[in-house]
C-alpha cells in the first residue's frame, strides 16, 4: 500500500572515469555499461570489439582507439568524445555502426564501414570524417514503387559506392580541416 502514483526512481548518472582508461584483451571485448572518461580511451583486442552501451570523453584532445586486430567492430550505442575517435579492425573485417557517433576531432575508420540503415550521423566538430573503406548501408525504397516485390510495400535493400561513380550525396559532418573524406 502506498507505492501507487509513485514515481520509479531515476538511473544513476555515469561516474566519470578519471584519467585514462585502458583495456587490452587476447579474446572479445563487450562494453555493455555506459562509460564516462576523462582521458583517453583505448580498447584493444585480438577478437571483436562491441560497444553496446554509451561512451562519452570528457577531455579535449584525448583520443577514443578501437583497435580489433583479428577481429570485427560493432558500435550499438552512441559515442561521444572531446577528442579523436580511430577504429581499426582485422583483415576483411567490417565496423558495424548501428548508432550516432560525434567527436570534436578527426574520426577515422580503417576498414569498411556498414551501417544498420540509411539515416546515421557522424559529426566532428572540428576535424575530418576518413572512411578508409567502402560505406554500405541499407537503402529502403519508396513506397509506392514496384521493384521485384508487391506493389506498394517497402523494400529493403543494401547499397555500395562504386569507384566509378562521380557524385554521391551523404550526410557526413566534418567541421575542420577538409571535411568528410572518403
Amino acid at each position: 500500500e502506498g507505492t501507487e502514483g509513485a514515481e520509479a526512481p531515476a538511473e544513476p548518472e555515469t561516474p566519470v572515469t578519471p584519467g585514462n582508461l585502458t583495456l587490452d584483451a587476447d579474446g572479445d571485448i563487450l562494453v555493455d555499461a555506459n562509460i564516462d572518461v576523462a582521458g583517453a580511451l583505448t580498447l584493444t583486442s585480438q577478437g571483436d570489439i562491441t560497444i553496446d552501451a554509451a561512451l562519452t570523453g570528457q577531455a579535449d584532445d584525448k583520443a577514443f582507439t578501437f583497435d580489433s586486430t583479428s577481429g570485427a567492430v560493432a558500435i550499438n550505442a552512441d559515442v561521444s568524445t572531446q577528442g579523436t575517435l580511430t577504429v581499426d579492425t582485422g583483415n576483411s573485417q567490417n565496423i558495424n555502426v548501428a548508432a550516432d557517433i560525434s567527436t570534436a576531432g578527426t574520426q577515422t575508420y580503417n576498414a569498411t564501414v556498414v551501417l544498420d540503415r540509411a539515416k546515421r550521423t557522424f559529426t566532428s566538430t572540428a576535424g575530418d570524417i576518413v572512411i578508409n573503406g567502402d560505406l554500405t548501408a541499407p537503402l529502403p525504397l519508396p513506397k509506392g514503387a514496384w521493384f521485384a516485390g508487391e506493389s506498394g510495400k517497402e523494400i529493403a535493400q543494401t547499397w555500395q559506392v562504386p569507384d566509378s561513380v562521380d557524385e554521391v550525396e551523404l550526410w557526413l559532418v566534418g567541421g575542420g580541416g577538409s571535411g568528410a573524406v572518403k
